[in-house]
């Protein structure tokens, strides 16, 4: 199986959870990369100029280090922006906070004036 047939239907996934209401989206915008981790947006009404997303390490909090890594910029804000883009193209700044068993272990943000490049820091508890 090619990586795009495997990747695919994990970007498309969050489509399948949301469901149109009007003009806005009345559901969470929800994604994922078991076992590594769950996201959320915080609101439920989320498609705007900026998306806070609440991201849940499964496992560990490794993928929380270093704060600016390739594996939050790579899955977790390219691949939440690549969903969000076809819904919501409106998203101009994505912040984040990362959790592990209910701790607070990142916060950080992406935004389209900084071309998308991962700012954060790890703030270990």
């Amino acid at each position: 199986m090619s990586t795009n047939a495997r990747i695919l239907p994990r970007l498309l996934l969050p489509l399948i959870l949301l469901v149109p209401s009007g003009n806005a989206l009345a559901a969470q915008f929800r994604f994922n990369d078991l076992p590594h981790f769950s996201g959320v947006s915080v609101r439920t009404d989320w498609c705007g100029e900026e998306v806070a997303l609440k991201i849940t390490a499964l496992e560990d909090a490794s993928i929380f280090v270093p704060p600016d890594g390739e594996y939050l910029q790579t899955m977790v804000v390219g691949k939440s922006r690549a969903v969000m883009g076809m819904i919501c193209p409106r998203v101009k700044k994505i912040t984040i906070s990362g959790w592990y068993k209910g701790e607070l272990h990142y916060a950080g943000s992406a935004s389209e004036k900084n071309n998308w490049g991962l700012v954060g820091i790890y703030s270990a508890p």
